[in-house]
């Protein structure tokens, strides 16, 4: 391999590298904002818990 085809090898993978981490930083971002958002949901929405569960089931006799 020439020194040349080195080089551009070199340059193909930093390229790539960078990419790689803009993407990782938009989706970082992306999960940022959606974590904001649902963190001013109202509680009637939010996921209820397994007590909240238990409650919903009929007693035992």
């Amino acid at each position: 391999m020439s020194a040349y085809d080195l080089f551009a090898l070199h340059l193909s993978e930093r390229e790539t590298a960078h990419v790689d981490l803009e993407r990782r930083r938009v989706i970082l971002e992306h999960l940022a904002r959606e974590k904001a958002a649902t963190t001013d949901a109202s509680p009637a929405t939010a996921p209820r818990t397994r007590v909240g569960l238990i409650r919903l089931l009929p007693r035992r006799a």
